[in-house]
């Protein structure tokens, strides 16, 4: 039987509810044998999605024994690559540029890789998001010790082993179709992490959107976008250590002192105080 016509919110809307029900569907006897639908990360059987698409869609059940899970035209895997998704054989996932995943590479070498010459002078390629790239995609490029920055870049990112938590420049909204691109989950998106600012750039792998919001820095009152996206290729536990080793903490607000530390405080200011005022006296 044919797939019917199918539009690309309904086999997003189906993602969604499958999500919840994946590790079942994976490894039971809807697992996938060739192929996987990649999305925020996360991988499905093909011929799942078209039929949980095609029940949203239009209402009845499309069983999958009805139709081919193949790349031919009308096929499963045709049709979802025909509407934007990403179809990955089974097994790792590779590195989509020319690097070597989880070495140390400059951003003269990263640019190169798709055809930008770097020049430290211009300003838009040393910036936290790069310009689009010749092939649609962007670079991340995170610097997790933000003591080692100036105060204007301490922004709030977290880095996780399956996982990145980063918070754009200000003055941003969700619009800005730079970032209305990092969310589409056929942009690549590359992400370069390094401790510290006197150091070469790690290259992670790619990143696929999982989540974001508006925010507001406390700060300067300038809208932020935070977004949460997926590793498609997972840190080992050894580079993770290294990378955030000896990272401080978000910048918080000093807590107020104690009832005993303002005591201490003011037994010292009178102290000196007093002091200050019998040097006075005895230089009269």
């Amino acid at each position: 039987m044919a797939i019917p016509p199918l539009n690309q919110e309904n086999v997003e809307q189906a993602l969604e509810l499958l999500a919840a029900q994946l590790d079942q569907i994976a490894e039971g006897p809807h697992k996938s044998t060739t192929y996987d639908l990649l999305w925020n990360g996360l991988r499905f059987p093909p011929k799942v999605v078209i039929s949980k698409a095609v029940e949203l869609q239009y209402g009845y059940a499309f069983p999958e024994s009805e139709f081919s899970g193949g790349e031919d035209p009308g096929h499963a895997n045709n049709v979802l690559r025909g509407l934007g998704f990403e179809i990955v054989p089974k097994g790792d996932i590779a590195p989509a540029l020319p690097l070597n995943l989880h070495e140390r590479y400059g951003r003269k070498e990263i640019y190169a890789t798709v055809g930008i010459e770097y020049d430290q002078q211009q300003r838009y390629l040393n910036t936290g998001l790069s310009p689009q790239c010749r092939d649609g995609g962007y670079f991340i490029f995170v610097t997790l010790n933000k003591d080692t920055l100036e105060l204007e870049h301490d922004y709030e990112d977290e880095l996780y082993a399956d996982h990145l938590v980063w918070v754009t420049r200000r003055d941003v909204s969700e619009d800005d179709q730079d970032y209305v691109n990092l969310r589409r989950h056929t942009t690549r998106v590359s992400l370069f992490v390094r401790t510290n600012c006197d150091e070469k750039f790690v290259y992670v792998g790619e990143l696929s959107h999982s989540d974001h919001r508006p925010i507001t820095d406390p700060k300067t009152g300038k809208p932020q976008l935070r977004f949460v996206s997926s590793l498609k290729q997972k840190i080992p536990d050894q580079l993770l250590q290294e990378l955030t080793l000896g990272v401080p903490h978000p910048r918080r607000p000093r807590p107020l002192p104690s009832r005993a530390d303002r005591h201490d405080q003011e037994c010292r200011r009178l102290s000196t105080n007093s002091a200050r005022l019998s040097v006075m006296q005895w230089a009269r």
